[in-house]
């Protein structure tokens, strides 16, 4: 009974941010349901009316006089690449060959569906989730930056209002004398957002969802329903991670504004940090990184067993996250208030991690993929490792300057003031 008491509480305080953070999710999920299915429906009405076989056909008669100038050209000048370079100039949007048979450069036209193709497979053009992904039509993978998606950045924002302000608000102090543990206070505190929050995104994903298959025809997906609902599962799961990310940040951070370009510069690093890693993975096994749709882990890995497999290690880092949370929780004092980290043991292991983030994010990408076999040591050092080396030391004094920014401002006005009596005198 009391620990329902806790939880009453806890949503009670938690209930503003969450249902206003949930209904802009839903909110989201029905525009984009609404937006791509009258997009669509507009682009089949236009295939069906004679304006599309009227541009079919301005297409092929634009193709064939330069394909006809090319031949002129080249008949000309005898120069195979001129003539190529003539035909792209001309602006052709086809591929250009040259027919041995016949003498002459052909340009390869279009079918009327193959040039329409792109609407008629808009929804999925193959079963692979990168089309699945780049279809836009499901809001889960509308992204904000890279692979972070809006549905991870609503979660991020949430697991950090919820830890941050209960901090700023001395709801903690309230909650820590009451009491309850730490321990039933912080998983009521989840409990009370967290779920609530993973209800409001399955409405969401439902609500999407059930808008694209009520109104396109099901031969249109040539993805399988099972495999857009696991992906779903899998992108829940990277929000849930975020989720338990923002309640950390809230939980270290003491000081609003540096907290939220803390988070701002972990994310667009963690994107970085997951390309460069990408980038040296491609060129360690000699594959051309144009061969990918370099979007998200989920795409590269495209089978369900590496799906479960990737799930399974953000299961994991959720759990480390969340122990992680429970032991900071324990040693959390409310006398660090103001400080920009409230764990004073924290303060320098986390300015070294964070600038060796900085500089493997910036400056790590090795090129790898570019080269294929083997980096020069001179182009790394000059243009990986010594600014790698620049960003590391800028970092790590921001941090540590963040960290005793008391001290500084103490030290400031000692010099100050020594200075103003020196005037005096």
């Amino acid at each position: 009974m009391e620990l329902k008491n806790l939880n009453r509480l806890t949503w009670q305080k938690s209930k503003t941010i969450i249902v206003s953070l949930g209904m802009l999710l839903i909110l989201f999920s029905m525009v984009v349901g609404f937006n791509s299915t009258n997009y669509w429906q507009k682009n089949q009405n236009y295939l069906k009316s004679g304006q599309a076989r009227a541009d079919y056909n301005s297409y092929l008669q634009k193709e064939t006089k330069i394909e006809s100038e090319i031949n002129k050209k080249y008949h000309s000048q005898k120069d195979y690449q001129k003539a190529l370079d003539y035909g792209y100039s001309k602006g052709s949007n086809s591929i250009i060959g040259f027919n041995s048979k016949t003498g002459k450069y052909e340009i390869s036209k279009d079918s009327f569906k193959h040039f329409y193709g792109y609407i008629y497979d808009k929804l999925f053009t193959d079963s692979s989730l990168g089309s699945l992904i780049s279809s836009g039509y499901i809001f889960t993978t509308s992204v904000i930056y890279k692979n972070f998606t809006y549905l991870s950045l609503i979660f991020l924002i949430a697991g950090f209002l919820i830890s941050f302000l209960d901090y700023r608000t001395n709801f903690n102090t309230m909650l820590f004398s009451s009491g309850f543990s730490r321990k039933d206070i912080l998983k009521s505190k989840i409990k009370t957002s967290l779920f609530p929050l993973i209800g409001f995104a399955i409405v969401g994903i439902a609500i999407n969802l059930g808008l694209l298959y009520a109104v396109f025809s099901t031969r249109y997906f040539n993805s399988p329903f099972n495999k857009v609902i696991f992906y779903q599962l899998c992108i829940i799961f990277v929000a849930i991670a975020y989720y338990f990310l923002g309640y950390l940040s809230g939980l270290i951070f003491g000081r609003v504004l540096p907290a939220i370009l803390t988070i701002i510069g972990f994310v667009i690093g963690l994107e970085m940090i997951q390309a460069n890693l990408w980038d040296t993975y491609l060129g360690l096994n000699h594959i051309k990184s144009n061969e990918y749709n370099i979007n998200s882990l989920f795409t590269q890995f495209d089978t369900f067993s590496k799906w479960s497999l990737l799930c399974s290690l953000i299961l994991l880092l959720i759990i480390g996250l969340f122990f992680t949370i429970q032991f900071l929780y324990e040693k959390l004092s409310l006398e660090e208030h103001g400080n920009f980290i409230l764990f004073s043991n924290l303060r320098l292991p986390l300015s070294l991690t964070a600038a060796l983030f900085a500089a493997y994010a910036l400056a790590g990408n090795l090129g790898l993929s570019e080269q294929y076999n083997s980096v020069d040591l001179i182009w790394t050092m000059k243009y990986n490792v010594l600014p790698g080396i620049l960003i590391f030391f800028i970092t790590f004094a921001i941090f540590m300057s963040l960290n005793n920014y008391k001290k500084i401002d103490d030290l400031f006005s000692r010099i100050t003031n020594k200075s103003l009596r020196r005037q005096k005198n």
